[in-house]
């Protein structure tokens, strides 16, 4: 379901940003929407080209390159249509920068039944039952 999808995107952006604390500041600007609009802007500046055109594609290519990859990946043919790809894909990297956001403001988790309180460089208390992703 999409609320478990977001809960272990959630999830593992707190891992992540637990165990380096560095990804708080770096891995937002690896995402395509983000890169994308920062690229464009720094084009038009830099280069005087169209910045609507650029971002386009960008988000095309982006596109490209992660069904290929997921292509590869399952050798084979998937699941789904170009269409649901698409769709799916559009709702995860729209979405992912305000999921990342959402991660940093609670550093609890919950992991099957257990609970936990992380903490930097990857530790983790464990805590008594608690409403958390």
């Amino acid at each position: 379901s999409i609320q478990l999808f977001q809960n272990r995107i959630i999830r593992w952006a707190k891992l992540r940003a637990a165990m380096v604390p560095v990804t708080i500041l770096l891995e937002p600007l690896s995402e395509c929407m983000v890169l994308g609009l920062m690229t464009s802007w720094s084009v038009f500046y830099l280069f005087h080209l169209d910045p609507i055109s650029f971002f386009l594609s960008h988000i095309l290519i982006w596109f490209l390159m992660d069904w290929l990859l997921l292509r590869i990946v399952q050798n084979g043919a998937l699941p789904f249509n170009k269409f649901e790809y698409l769709v799916m894909w559009m709702y995860r990297e729209v979405s992912a920068p305000l999921l990342f956001f959402v991660a940093q403001l609670e550093p609890d988790i919950r992991w099957r039944t257990k609970y936990f309180r992380l903490r930097w460089v990857g530790l983790a208390d464990p805590l008594e039952r608690k409403s958390c992703l």
